[in-house]
């Protein structure tokens, strides 16, 4: 984060540096009470607002012409962006219940953001990692918005199990066909 606010907005790397203690003083504010939030207004919701809080910060840290400002929306991309592993790992295990295990490595070992935005970073100008970083998020937010987490949804696990295999499985396949693997 740093580097991209030193090359973004010109700025030296000591002053740069205030970004990730920025991002990570929202994290901790919001993780504290992300547990509170969720459960008054449902997980699957209060994802949704997240995702949306999150992605709306990042599309004006990405237009934004002030450090200043940046600054500011780095502490709201963090608080909005605190709670989703969280969350998505309970909603996770809504649909698998006593794999707690397997899901969780599941989730970390699908968290292709670090590399992807590493790659972006070496490979493109600041600018093209903030609208790779959004798309991500655009991605998630569809994935939260398609999946919805009921209890109808959820009344027959397997038929849920089943649901959610069968999404999967249309999504990777039309992926196939139209960029191929």
């Amino acid at each position: 984060m740093p580097a991209v606010f030193a090359e973004n907005w010109q700025i030296v790397n000591s002053l740069a540096t205030i970004s990730v203690t920025l991002y990570w003083s929202g994290m901790v504010t919001e993780r504290a009470l992300t547990g509170i939030i969720s459960e008054k207004i449902t997980y699957h919701r209060f994802l949704g607002m997240i995702n949306i809080g999150s992605l709306l910060s990042l599309i004006m840290l990405a237009m934004s012409g002030s450090v200043w400002a940046g600054f500011a929306l780095c502490f709201l991309a963090g608080l909005f962006m605190a709670g989703m592993f969280a969350i998505a790992l309970i909603i996770t295990n809504q649909f698998f219940p006593g794999k707690t295990e397997q899901t969780t490595s599941i989730l970390l070992a699908s968290a292709m953001l670090p590399v992807t935005m590493g790659w972006s970073l070496d490979a493109f100008p600041v600018q093209a990692a903030f609208w790779l970083l959004i798309v991500l998020g655009v991605i998630m937010l569809f994935l939260v918005l398609v999946l919805p987490v009921s209890p109808a949804f959820l009344k027959n696990q397997k038929t849920a199990e089943l649901n959610l295999c069968r999404l999967l499985k249309d999504q990777i396949y039309q992926y196939d066909q139209t960029y191929g693997w």
